[in-house]
């Protein structure tokens, strides 16, 4: 067996046996989170000339959603 065969078996014995929820807090924690500050706002998106206006979370909430 290659060495990379008898890691993936580790791998997969160790993971048979790890809660779900430990799984998953490892697999969240390897992305990173960005944040931006658009218009003086908050966002998870750099600003760019494509999307305008971005709006307060209570001003969307209010706004009627015929709009949409």
């Amino acid at each position: 067996m290659s060495d990379i065969k008898i890691r993936e078996e580790k791998i997969k014995a160790k993971r048979m046996q790890t809660p779900r929820r430990e799984f998953l807090k490892e697999i969240s924690s390897r992305l990173s989170l960005l944040y931006y500050k658009n218009s003086g706002l908050v966002s998870r998106y750099p600003e760019t000339d494509r999307v305008k206006g971005v709006m307060p979370f209570k001003e969307f909430e209010e706004m009627d959603s015929s709009q949409f």
